[in-house]
């Protein structure tokens, strides 16, 4: 979603070309020989992209192994780029993807550079690492610490081959070491032109929306299922919950058999989704970046109680825009508060939504990356 509102921003200031990059998996690896001083799992896989420019041989030499994205995600994908075009901007998304700009640098020597990270990944790694130790697999919590690690040092290597680095929040630009302030680009929703009006809802009516596949999504899902839900039916047996996203087939099998969970796999359109819920619930320990997924919830006119973790990087206030919580019981008792008092809802509603128009929409988005672009070219 970041990549796709990114794109238009550039579109309505610029004229854009989108490159979409294979995986280094599917270009023919060098010579053996040529990366045998690598510390990885499959070198002939990780390092083939990488080995075919000098700088990025240097960065290996120096580095010694690879963060696991960026090892896919290499300079030689843009071999492909056989057109005479000149560029005076090159947008890269995400930092595995950095490499890209290698190449790019040679070709171009003129055009500004911008890495757009999102998240700082390294910090991210190092939240599901402690996760991991709480839940108390220490060995798994090793390998994401020594992950973390990579991470940092790829970064600090890969930012000096851009002009600016982008992020999408300030508490993200806060923890960057950087020789120039990075730029803010907030993530945007689009808020929904229909009516967001609900009528009464007896019961309340949860939401869980995202990939299944993530880990830190699976862990707060557990936490709804297993915990908050119960805790909700306690005192109202109508209570249920719908959760909606791809993957997660080991955890269907189980949680399609709970009382009260109905698990819709991956959905096709979200807003009959949002006009149907009555809260949408976020026990997330791990983030970084920001929230779409509540902004979307914001946008859809749905209350959100969530985790002080999961809401950072968003300028939100407590008890204005969001109800935070952090243990189950203080889930339920948020929720239930948000059921009893429709003031507090309808004003929580109110405010989440006007601060999605103010600072995380399109507009915002369009009117800083015209400001970047300005500088720039």
């Amino acid at each position: 979603m970041r990549a796709f509102a990114t794109m238009r921003a550039l579109q309505s200031c610029t004229q854009l070309r989108t490159v979409v990059l294979p995986l280094a998996e599917s270009l023919s690896p060098p010579p053996r020989e040529e990366f045998e001083y690598l510390e990885l799992p499959d070198p002939q896989i990780a390092a083939a992209s990488w080995l075919r420019h000098s700088e990025s041989r240097s960065l290996l030499k120096q580095l010694k192994s690879l963060p696991a994205r960026a090892r896919v995600g290499a300079p030689a994908c843009m071999d492909s780029l056989t057109d005479e075009d000149t560029y005076d901007l090159v947008y890269v998304l995400r930092l595995y993807l950095a490499g890209a700009a290698l190449p790019l640098r040679l070709r171009y020597p003129g055009a500004h550079f911008v890495l757009d990270i999102d998240e700082v990944d390294a910090r991210v790694t190092r939240q599901q690492a402690q996760l991991l130790e709480t839940s108390g697999d220490s060995e798994k919590a090793a390998r994401y610490r020594g992950e973390a690690q990579l991470q940092d040092s790829f970064a600090q290597a890969a930012y000096s081959w851009f002009d600016t680095v982008a992020c999408a929040s300030d508490t993200e630009a806060t923890s960057l070491t950087l020789e120039s302030n990075p730029v803010v680009l907030p993530n945007v929703i689009a808020p929904p032109v229909d009516d967001i009006a609900k009528a009464d809802i007896t019961d309340p009516h949860l939401l869980y929306l995202g990939n299944l596949d993530y880990q830190p999504n699976r862990d707060a899902l557990g936490r709804l299922v297993e915990g908050i839900l119960p805790g909700l039916r306690a005192v109202l047996p109508g209570a249920h919950l719908s959760i909606a996203g791809g993957g997660g087939e080991a955890q269907r099998l189980q949680m399609e058999q709970i009382p009260g969970v109905n698990w819709l796999g991956y959905a096709e359109q979200l807003p009959p989704l949002y006009r149907e819920a009555s809260v949408v619930a976020v026990p997330l320990q791990v983030g970084g970046g920001s929230r779409i997924k509540i902004l979307e919830a914001f946008a859809h006119g749905v209350p959100v109680v969530a985790t002080t973790r999961a809401v950072e990087g968003l300028s939100v206030k407590a008890g204005v825009h969001v109800l935070l919580a952090e243990t189950d019981s203080e889930f339920v008792a948020a929720i239930l508060q948000l059921q009893t008092d429709s003031t507090l809802r309808s004003r929580q509603v109110a405010a989440a939504r006007k601060l999605v128009c103010d600072h995380y929409s399109p507009r915002v988005l369009a009117q800083r990356m015209a400001a970047l672009a300005g500088k720039l070219t």
